[in-house]
């Protein structure tokens, strides 16, 4: 008899669990379309929430599938992107949701994009910061390798390689002082930019 109560304590208690966390997501009102995960899962939470990220997912009625099809096939990826992809499907759209709101500061910063210059840092650094920040810095590091892949050693991809290494750092470091935030990132990769930290291979002096 003891034994059926505990058991019966245990079921309403998940049960509670998962009606708290359903009624946590209804109450964010989100639309159930390609930026459903990410919002959910940077949603706020509190003591008897905080486990509700990790069923984002259900709750998006299976988004991150229909992303990962945008993902995969995203246009100019190459073979190492596209298995590193395979293997890491969820991970592989934060990679994306991230490269896009690096894309999105860098035009409210600088209006434009460029290649190999103070843009193409700024979004670089950006871009390893933000994936670092979702999916830790090992992970990290081999997608922003693998986006490099089949440059091989030119100028370009030595840049970038270079500039994806002050962002994982500078992330690290935040992370480590509790003090990350996006804007917090920004605001780095401009000092480092000023102190010619990142390397720029083309210089405009958008920074003048």
């Amino acid at each position: 008899m003891k034994i059926y109560f505990v058991v019966l304590i245990m079921l309403l208690a998940s049960q509670a669990i998962a009606d708290t966390c359903q009624d946590w997501f209804n109450g964010l009102n989100l639309k159930k379309d390609s930026m459903c995960l990410s919002k959910c899962e940077s949603a706020m939470v509190g003591m008897d929430t905080f486990m509700c990220h990790d069923r984002c997912d259900e709750f998006c009625k299976n988004i991150p599938i229909k992303v990962l099809g945008t993902v995969a096939y995203y246009p100019g990826l190459n073979s190492t992107e596209r298995k590193l992809i395979a293997r890491y499907p969820v991970e592989a759209i934060k990679v994306y949701f991230a490269k896009r709101d690096a894309e999105n500061a860098t035009e409210r910063m600088f209006g434009s994009d460029g290649v190999d210059d103070e843009t193409d840092a700024f979004r670089h650094f950006m871009w390893a910061g933000l994936i670092d920040k979702e999916i830790g810095p090992k992970l990290a590091r081999q997608f922003l390798d693998a986006h490099e892949a089949n440059d091989g050693k030119s100028a370009s991809s030595v840049m970038d390689l270079n500039n994806n290494a002050e962002g994982l750092a500078a992330v690290d470091k935040m992370i480590k002082e509790q003090n990350f935030s996006a804007d917090n990132l920004v605001k780095e990769a401009i000092k480092e930019l000023r102190d010619g930290i990142l390397t720029v291979i083309r210089p405009r002096g958008l920074l003048k």
